[in-house]
């Protein structure tokens, strides 16, 4: 059971790293650059954290990092992001990662039986 404090902690060290990395978001490319919030490459120094508030930090920026790609993979052209593009675009940060990756087509996944189409 985890007290009142605990709870308080963790949600403060959540809050502080999904802000921070928010803040540190910037506007994807086709914005004038007037307009581009620029990185400004904030860090968290957190003097002592045990390893429960070290796992809530990580998790934290986990989350907010997967937000900050969804954000701007959802504001990019269609011309831009198309499923081409996409495709290449998971294929680079697959490979950044050392994941591998299988792209199935419209075709075997019928095939399949998937029941999407």
């Amino acid at each position: 059971m985890t007290t009142l404090d605990e709870e308080i902690a963790r949600n403060m060290v959540d809050a502080l790293v999904s802000a921070a990395k928010v803040a540190d978001w910037e506007f994807p490319k086709y914005t004038s650059k007037k307009n581009r919030n620029p990185k400004k490459n904030i860090t968290l120094n957190f003097i002592e954290l045990d390893k429960k508030l070290k796992k809530t930090a990580d998790k934290a920026l986990i989350s907010a990092e997967s937000n900050s790609i969804v954000r701007e993979l959802s504001m990019r052209a269609a011309n831009d992001l198309n499923p081409k593009t996409y495709v290449s675009y998971l294929r680079n940060e697959a490979k950044k990662y050392g994941l591998k990756i299988e792209v199935t087509t419209q075709k075997k996944l019928k095939a399949m039986g998937a029941g999407c189409f």
